[in-house]
């Protein structure tokens, strides 16, 4: 029995001194293990295990190496998926109250509806005659205003004719006023014995006085 405890105790790593239970007839009592019996079992068997090599692991959520499952990966992708989640989208707006329904309009009402629209148009037709007849007489002005300039250059022609005619007429009359002192400068000759040369100077003097006048 001491052997055996003595081994089980090497192999669970039990260090002396360690109470264990046991069994007795009257119920559970406990077991002392004795030293000497501890100090025979191989010192290598009671160290620790060696940590085990975590260089290897990864999660496989997140796929973070160097962590096993329990490191809250979960924990934290459900707390950031609750955390993005979208607020939920307003209520729709009330629908618009429809307008209560009107009661038929009487007879008179229809009439002096339809009078209103009648002189509406009317007015329409009549300001739309006022626009045209103000186009047309806006082209009457312009038209007359072309007219009068047309006119004034016509009176400026003509008055400059009438001034080089009058102009033309004083020469005229200056040349004529010449003429007229010249021939009465010209003495007229004396009557002769013959009747040729008598006539000659007379008719030369009727000639000078025809192309004179």
């Amino acid at each position: 029995m001491t052997s055996l405890g003595a081994t089980g105790a090497g192999e669970l790593g039990i260090s002396p001194g360690t109470v264990l239970p046991g069994r007795s007839v009257h119920g559970v009592r406990p077991t002392m293990i004795p030293r000497r019996v501890l100090s025979g079992v191989n010192h290598h068997i009671l160290l620790p295990p060696p940590p085990e090599d975590m260089s290897r692991w990864k999660c496989p959520r997140c796929l973070q190496p160097e962590v096993n499952v329990w490191h809250g990966c979960t924990r934290r992708k459900v707390q950031a998926r609750v955390s993005t989640i979208a607020p939920p989208p307003p209520p729709p707006p009330p629908p618009p109250q429809s307008a209560p329904p009107t009661s038929p309009a009487s007879p008179p009402d229809l009439a002096l509806r339809k009078s209103v629209a009648t002189l509406m148009a009317r007015c329409t037709d009549l300001e739309n005659r006022f626009s045209a007849l103000e186009a047309r007489i806006d082209e009457l002005v312009a038209a007359q205003a072309a007219n009068d300039s047309k006119l004034s250059t016509l009176v400026e022609a003509q008055q400059a004719i009438i001034s080089t005619v009058t102009i033309l007429t004083e020469k005229m009359d200056t040349v004529a006023s010449r003429l007229e002192k010249f021939f009465e400068s010209v003495p007229s000759p004396g009557p002769s014995s013959s009747p040729g040369r008598s006539s000659a100077p007379t008719h030369r003097t009727s000639t000078s006085k025809y192309r004179v006048r």
